[in-house]
Parts: structure tokens; C-alpha cells; sequence
């Protein structure tokens, strides 16, 4: 039987419900690793913009172990008609504010917008084929339509779903990063 969207994210949501901050902590660590393995691999240190995002309560934490790529970062924020934009920015100069219809962590005003290299994509689930299951807002799907960068999913091993339900507009994810595996497809 085929999942909805909704019915997909409400699993999704049940199981990271059931993470207490160790794991939540644990997982975080083991992806954040996974992402540096992968850039010393595609020796990503020496050039690039790396876009990521500031995690949510129940997201990873994905740049605890990337100090060395902090000035290197770019964070999403929104332009005068409230379409995504990144801008270029150290995770420890967001300011939260209310974006996207929850206060999250975003760039300050002065910072410059930038187009990321590579995008580190949060969502709710990711097939092992690329499909993304996002929160339903279409904010990712509608940067990515034009988004020539290598894209990478950032999850843990319990978002990982056997079937994501996809519309016409879904983008698909070049790669995929979880706590124990890096796929790039």
C-alpha cells in the first residue's frame, strides 16, 4: 500500500518522537562525521560553498564536527518575496527569527547571499533512490528546481523510507548522509 505524504510524515515524526537527546546527540555526531569523511574525500576544504541548514528539534545536528569548514557555511534566509535564498555566514552568527512559519536560526541582514556549491538538504524521509519527503511547505523543492550544485539529503538511519510518495515538483537528491552510510547515487 502507498503511503501519502502526510501519512509518510506523521510516521516519520512518531519515530524521531521516541529519541531522547542522547540519541538525538549520538546520531548528530555520527552524521556530522559521515559529512566530513565525505568532503576531505571529494577534497571539498580547499574551495566551495557549503549549504546547510540550522537544524529544528528534530533534525541532526550536522556540523558539530565541520570547525573547520565554519567559514565556509551558508545558511538559508528568504528574499523580499519570500523565496529561499542562502547567504554566507558562520552557524554561530544566526539569530533566530521567524521564517518559513517557525522561528529557526537565520542569517543576519548584512549578510552576502551567496548560490552554494554543494547543498546539505533537510527532510523528514529519503528513499535510498533520492526522493525527499519535505515538511510540505515546498521551500527546498522550489530553490532546488534551479539549484545546479550537488545536493545531499542529511538524515538519520530511521528516515530512511522504502517508498517516498513524490509529486511532479519533487527534487531529487544526488546523494544521500545518515549516521551509518553515505550514498551518492
Amino acid at each position: 500500500m502507498n503511503l501519502s505524504k502526510g501519512d509518510a510524515r506523521k510516521s516519520v515524526k512518531a519515530k524521531l518522537a521516541e529519541f531522547t537527546e542522547d540519541i538525538w546527540l549520538k546520531r548528530s555526531q555520527d552524521v556530522s562525521k559521515n559529512i566530513l569523511g565525505f568532503l576531505i574525500s571529494q577534497n571539498f576544504s580547499s574551495t566551495g560553498i557549503i549549504g546547510g541548514f540550522a537544524p529544528m528539534d528534530d533534525e541532526v545536528n550536522w556540523q558539530l564536527e565541520l570547525s573547520d569548514f565554519a567559514d565556509k557555511l551558508a545558511f538559508p534566509g528568504t528574499n523580499e518575496n519570500g523565496e529561499m535564498i542562502f547567504f554566507h555566514t558562520r552557524y554561530d552568527d544566526l539569530i533566530g527569527t521567524r521564517v518559513f512559519g517557525v522561528t529557526i536560526k537565520s542569517p543576519k541582514a548584512d549578510a552576502r547571499e551567496v548560490v552554494p556549491d554543494l547543498l546539505l538538504v533537510p527532510g523528514l524521509g529519503f528513499s535510498r533512490t533520492g526522493e525527499r519527503l519535505g515538511r510540505g511547505k515546498g521551500f527546498y523543492d522550489k530553490y532546488l528546481k534551479n539549484f545546479n550544485g550537488l545536493k545531499i539529503g542529511i538524515c538519520t538511519r530511521e528516515q530512511i523510507l522504502d517508498q517516498v510518495p513524490t509529486e511532479n515538483h519533487d527534487v531529487k537528491m544526488d546523494g544521500l548522509i545518515t549516521d551509518n552510510e553515505v550514498l551518492i547515487f
